[in-house]
């Protein structure tokens, strides 16, 4: 399996699960708050992830190391708009981490899925 076929896992995965667990939420809670909150943590999550990709490879391909933290950089500043945002419209902020997790733990999982050496 290619890195690419990798990556393309770990976002579908991730997004069936966070619309998985946005459902039972919503049966268990009925609050579009705590839904929003999952699926704006979860998609803000697989944007960071792909800018993590995106970031590895420009530092690959260039070779300035200082790109990293850039990158890095780059992604705490979106994830302290993505948190402001949510705080500012009264999403749960519980949710959003919890979509913030559902990504972590799929890439997890994936790495238990490879075999050795891969």
């Amino acid at each position: 399996m290619s890195e690419r076929d990798l990556y393309k896992k770990v976002i579908i995965y991730g997004l069936l699960a966070s619309i998985l667990i946005s459902i039972i939420s919503w049966f268990i809670f009925n609050d579009i708050k705590i839904v929003g909150g999952i699926i704006i943590g979860a998609v803000s999550r697989i944007i960071g992830f792909l800018a993590i990709i995106q970031g590895a490879s420009n530092v690959l391909n260039t070779g300035k190391s200082y790109l990293s933290t850039v990158n890095y950089v780059g992604r705490l500043i979106f994830y302290g708009i993505i948190i402001f945002f949510a705080l500012k419209n009264d999403f749960n902020v519980f949710a959003l981490l919890v979509g913030f997790t559902i990504i972590n733990i799929v890439v997890y999982i994936m790495q238990f899925t490879i075999k050795k050496g891969a």
